[in-house]
């Protein structure tokens, strides 16, 4: 989903464009494997501007199934890299107009359960002003507001703490010790998405409140949010989070905030630009 993987030898692609060549790749994977589930992601077909790639989830047992379809398919190609756990690219090439070759790297994304990767990786319609931000804000938005729910150390050990890791292909837990963080255990929690949505909000909660940032940022300030009490530090850490990501376009400005003030969480922030700085510094050092 970072259409950056092969830096500059994938280009962006026209926002016309890019749902047709998303379906010649569908139609070469089922033409080798006519029963395999595929499911289109991403932002293709809902924005007007380019889209930095196009991602394609597989339905697969495991990462390593996902390479071998992705290998049988593509493999002449010999472009293919791994890019996470549950991800493997290709630089795939198409032409327009009998110009040159260009080409527009395509991620495909291991797929457990159907149902939970649609939940996931739903992408807002930006031909609708739907949002103003990426689906993988949304999902890192979504992580936060899941590691604020109390049943994260529910049954917990003395002496641990849980963090759930919301993957790919499931939601997971990690049990922590306090002392020792390399001490951990780490399982499968759950790809039941009705149970994900009522982890932070109550029967009122529902599918709609994930649709994108604007809808969760919405919903946990309403009464269908299940830990008020975690508001205020959601509030501030949703800035400093982002912008420790390098998504300066989260700004405080935008948001209707309960608990503080643009000004106060832009001082917060200055801590990070200044850390940012430094480490620009060090960074620069080295590379002399």
């Amino acid at each position: 989903m970072s259409g950056k993987v092969f830096g500059t030898e994938a280009q962006p692609i026209d926002a016309e464009l890019a749902p047709h060549i998303q379906n010649a790749i569908i139609a070469e994977i089922h033409a080798e494997y006519p029963d395999i589930v595929t499911i289109p992601l991403g932002s293709v077909g809902k924005k007007t501007t380019p889209s930095g790639d196009i991602d394609l989830g597989i339905k697969c047992e495991s990462r390593d199934e996902l390479e071998k379809i992705v290998d049988k398919v593509f493999g002449y190609l010999e472009t293919k890299v791994i890019e996470s756990y549950y991800i493997v690219s290709i630089k795939y090439p198409y032409k327009v107009n009998d110009e040159d070759i260009k080409y527009v790297s395509c991620d495909f994304i291991q797929v457990v359960d159907e149902n939970y990767t649609e939940f996931r990786y739903e992408c807002p319609d930006y031909t609708k002003n739907e949002s103003a931000y990426k689906t993988g804000m949304k999902i890192m938005f979504t992580s936060m507001i899941l590691n604020h729910c109390q049943e994260r150390n529910a049954n917990m050990a003395a002496g641990y703490y849980g963090k759930y890791d919301f993957t790919p292909i499931g939601l997971y837990l990690y049990s922590i010790n306090i002392e020792n963080i390399m001490d951990y255990t780490y399982d499968f929690v759950t790809t039941n998405v009705d149970d994900i949505i009522h982890l932070p909000f109550n029967e009122k909660g529902s599918w709609d409140d994930f649709h994108s940032v604007e809808t969760l940022w919405a919903a946990i300030h309403s009464d269908k949010f299940k830990y008020v009490d975690e508001l205020k530090i959601i509030e501030l850490n949703w800035f400093i989070n982002s912008y420790k990501k390098g998504w300066y376009s989260i700004k405080p400005e935008d948001f209707k905030l309960s608990y503080w003030t643009a000004d106060e969480i832009n001082k917060k922030l200055e801590f990070y630009k200044g850390l940012q700085k430094i480490n620009y510094m060090i960074n620069k050092g080295k590379e002399i």
